[in-house]
């Protein structure tokens, strides 16, 4: 491990340092520099609220420090012996040098070492700690609908940026247009967020799933049902509640510990809107991530991201990206079909991967003139079109699968559930998934080893307007 690229080296050794130097009782702020750095003096933390000096943090605090001078020590007695006599006996510097045979000098490059290695060896324990607490963390999240990020990772590392520090009132909003990878860069963030500072876990909240009627439209029941999910979320064994109970539950927990919260999906301004003022007034210590189709900048310390198209170069690595994943080869020649194809698309990564699963069926050529066909003169007209098309390029086993997926959730479904609502034989089922997927309008992941399949907010949109609507 290159330890001279970690940027916590420094800020562990001064967290060292400072401990060794205030032994056995540090000032406040040496405490709070160790539980803010390090998750592994976290674990374990009673639910007396985040990254305080109390006696809980000290203690934790005291026995890391203890426990790598005991392994200093005994790997590098030379080393370790000065140091504990220095630093734990509160002998004086001349008393140590003169004990140790050592001149004053001497002694300074071996506490140098010493905090080093010490500092080096906390940092070993801290990687595998947060590979593996995130690990863990990630479980909590939908499955990612994405392999690789494209022309997004500047956009995200300034989330993570904004995200990172210890702050109150933290909202980050991110619109866009339906399918242009709001999810893919919420998502994102926060894996990369759970990996770097430390929260009591995420909570990721999509208003309209597994609820009888849609609360879009309707802010106050909205934002309730955001307070009620979080508040199932974070205490699963609650029961049920009134509403005003749950609040209180959830402003109490939100304040006293550190939640990373996604609210993912909405659609209606009055929404968006509603959601944002009342975060606004929660003002904790927790951090949330907002996303929308309100293309809209709130006043305040809100950090707003509008996501837009992707340019035609990254666009371009994405269509290469994905028509090589699906197994279609796509000439170098065909360059000037690809740039028709995005001035069509505009750019929109969801319209994109549509198009690709018609080229499993369909010449490049006759795909371009079926977009061409009709002015499109929206988005919406746009998707709508697509969608249509691709209805009608899959077989009726494929169809009836589909027509079950708005029922799963944002969380996709095992093929054992899909067996089980659409009553096919499970070797349809499987044809079915694989066109499906071939076509983008499935996407299939793993978590933990368990294939899981989900739909896209707007295949789900489509089949209820354009679908199952003809059947009311």
């Amino acid at each position: 491990m290159d330890f001279n690229k970690i940027d916590l080296l420094p800020k562990i050794r001064n967290f060292v340092a400072k401990f060794l130097k205030g032994w056995p009782n540090p000032a406040d702020e040496v405490i709070e520099l160790g539980l803010r750095t390090l998750f592994i003096l976290n674990e374990g933390r009673p639910k007396t609220g985040p990254i305080s000096p109390d006696i809980w943090g000290r203690s934790q605090a005291q026995n890391l420090v203890l426990e790598m001078l005991d392994l200093l020590e005994k790997r590098q007695p030379l080393l370790g012996r000065p140091m504990r006599d220095k630093y734990i006996f509160r002998k004086s510097t001349t008393a140590v040098c003169f004990e140790h045979h050592l001149s004053e000098s001497t002694f300074f490059r071996i506490r140098n070492k010493s905090l080093d290695y010490m500092a080096r060896v906390i940092i070993l324990q801290e990687m595998s700690n947060r590979l593996s607490r995130a690990r863990l963390q990630q479980l909590y999240l939908p499955a990612p609908s994405y392999d690789d990020l494209f022309g997004v990772e500047e956009t995200r590392d300034s989330i993570v940026a904004y995200l990172k520090p210890l702050k109150y009132g933290q909202i980050c909003f991110i619109s866009g247009i339906g399918g242009i990878g709001k999810t893919a860069l919420a998502d994102a963030a926060v894996r990369q967020l759970l990996a770097e500072i430390y929260v009591e876990r995420p909570v990721w909240v999509k208003p309209d799933s597994n609820y009888a009627e849609s609360p879009h439209g309707n802010p106050d029941l909205l934002y309730k049902t955001i307070i009620r999910t979080i508040c199932r979320e974070i205490f699963p064994k609650s029961g049920i509640r009134p509403y005003a109970e749950q609040l209180e539950m959830v402003l109490n927990e939100l304040n006293k510990n550190i939640y990373l919260i996604v609210i993912d999906n909405l659609e209606l301004e009055e929404d968006t809107d509603k959601v944002i003022e009342e975060l606004e007034k929660i003002g904790s210590i927790s951090k949330f991530v907002v996303t929308s189709r309100t293309n809209k900048t709130y006043q305040g310390e809100i950090s707003t991201v509008y996501l837009g198209e992707l340019s035609e170069s990254d666009a371009f690595e994405f269509f290469l990206a994905y028509t090589a994943s699906t197994g279609i080869k796509f000439q170098s020649r065909e360059q000037k079909l690809f740039e028709e194809i995005y001035r069509l698309t505009g750019g929109n990564p969801l319209a994109i991967k549509i198009v690709i699963g018609f080229l499993n069926v369909i010449p490049i050529s006759q795909v371009l003139i079926f977009l061409q066909r009709g002015q499109m003169r929206s988005v919406t007209e746009m998707y709508r079109r697509v969608y249509q098309k691709a209805w009608a390029l899959i077989g009726e086993d494929a169809r009836h699968t589909l027509l079950s997926m708005p029922l799963v959730g944002s969380t996709g479904c095992t093929m054992e559930t899909l067996v089980g609502m659409t009553s096919l034989p499970e070797d349809r089922i499987v044809k079915a998934l694989d066109e499906l997927i071939r076509r983008s309008l499935v996407e299939s992941k793993k978590i933990e080893e368990e294939e899981r399949f989900c739909i896209h907010q707007l295949t789900e949109t489509f089949l209820y307007t354009d679908i199952i609507g003809e059947f009311d």
